[in-house]
């Protein structure tokens, strides 16, 4: 008899009832039945007391945030003002939810269009965080001036457009300016307007955007765009 607990030969079979106060964790538990589950209430909340295989109690708190008046009834974050783009962070602090729900009205080729990215939880590098996913309609207006196009998400969506980034040039190449550009190559000064010139630049064919994602090995591409002339 150690005061607690009471020693018998042969020994008592484990009980299928729970302690009547909470065990703490990693406690031992081989005086009780394994796989057995005990709630106990606590101060906003109650926690969760569970006899492992390893004849060890697990405990795990939950918090009932209807004790904390000073948070709002919901924990939504706020949608941003502005339609964010694809792996722009949407990360939340303690007591907070995803933004949900989103919409926005953006200008398209062809006419207004609806857009509702959603905040994903993804993985990087074993840490879980949130970013942006735009999913916006697709469009292909006959007539589309692709440098209206300030959102790379929108860009990408009309099939008339392509929005590039820098590449890796070398000194004697152009990187390419970030920016919405016709979907075709240039092939000579007729394409572009008055005061542009064909340019051959060099973009990022797969830039990494969204954590997590696989990273792709190339960095540079060969294009020709209308740019100003210099």
């Amino acid at each position: 008899c150690d005061g607690i607990h009471t020693t018998s030969n042969p020994p008592p079979p484990p009980s299928p009832d729970c302690p009547q106060t909470a065990p703490e964790d990693g406690e031992n538990c081989s005086w009780f039945v394994a796989g057995l589950e005990c709630n106990y209430d606590i101060e906003c909340g109650f926690e969760t007391a569970t006899c492992e295989a390893d004849r060890s109690w697990k405990v795990v708190e939950t918090k009932n945030l209807s004790c904390y008046p000073h948070f709002p009834p919901y924990f939504s974050v706020p949608c941003p003002d502005a339609l964010p783009k694809t792996g722009d962070d949407c990360s939340v602090g303690d007591f907070e939810l995803p933004p949900e729900n989103c919409s926005y009205a953006v200008p398209t080729s062809c006419g207004e269009q609806t857009v509702e990215p959603t905040c994903n939880a993804v993985e990087d590098g074993g840490a879980t965080t949130h970013v942006w996913i735009v999913e916006p309609p697709t469009c292909s207006g006959e007539e589309t001036a692709c440098k209206d196009y300030d959102h790379p998400d929108l860009c990408a969506a009309d099939s008339a457009c392509r929005y590039l980034r820098p590449g890796c040039a070398e000194e004697a190449e152009q990187a390419a300016p970030e920016g919405c550009f016709p979907a075709t190559n240039c092939e000579d000064d007729t394409l572009c307007d008055t005061n542009e010139t064909c340019t051959n630049v060099v973009s990022n064919p797969c830039p990494a955007l969204i954590p997590g994602e696989p990273v792709c090995g190339a960095c540079g591409s060969e294009e020709s765009v209308c740019l100003p002339m210099k």
